[in-house]
């Protein structure tokens, strides 16, 4: 909790002070903004109004505010009515509470409701994007290592008569008797030692 002043209402939460506002107001308080504070209370109640929550939270029961326990010269008819008046008017409403405790309590459990919605908010934003799978590409250094170290593609089968590197290799035949250097293929010093130890 954090003490301070604020623009408007005696309750909010730290970077929403123009956002939501809660008044709290004992029995006597509330009836004298009904009464010889009316004007003040309604420009509280208007600039309250532009806020995204608002309330007056009354340290009293409604019976106590329409039974006239309080001391002051207002009719607590008249003191009803205006509750009334000002909640539809200013779509604010008044929540009456069994005491000052009980009032804290429900000051509190609003500003509570209101930070959880506004968090839910917040997480929704951070969900990321789906992207349709043929439009996902690689990017960054990291595709770029994977383009660079992508295997060659294979080779295509030798044709007839050439090995895998494209080298020309002739009609190979064993040497041996009666067969001259030009008969044994591309490795005419191989095949001479051949034929001269036969």
């Amino acid at each position: 909790m954090e003490v301070g002043a604020l623009a408007s209402a005696d309750y909010s939460l730290h970077g929403f002070t123009d956002r939501i506002g809660i008044e709290r107001k004992s029995l006597p308080d509330l009836v004298a903004c009904l009464g010889v504070e009316r004007e003040r209370f309604a420009r509280e109640l208007a600039r309250l109004r532009g806020y995204d929550c608002a309330a007056v939270v009354v340290e009293a029961t409604a019976d106590d505010l329409r039974a006239g326990h309080f001391r002051a010269r207002l009719n607590p008819e008249a003191a009803w009515q205006s509750v009334l008046a000002f909640t539809q008017r200013y779509r604010i409403p008044f929540i009456f509470c069994d005491d000052r405790s009980d009032a804290e309590r429900t000051a509190f459990d609003i500003l509570r409701h209101y930070q959880h919605d506004r968090m839910r908010e917040l997480q929704a934003l951070r969900i990321p994007a789906r992207i349709a799978p043929e439009r996902q590409t690689a990017q960054g250094p990291g595709a770029q290592r994977a383009k660079q170290t992508a295997p060659p593609p294979p080779l295509p089968p030798p044709e007839p008569g050439h090995d895998p590197t494209g080298k020309s290799m002739g009609p190979f035949r064993p040497p041996g008797r009666g067969r001259s250097v030009a008969q044994c293929g591309p490795c005419p010093r191989e095949c001479l030692k051949k034929s001269l130890r036969v």
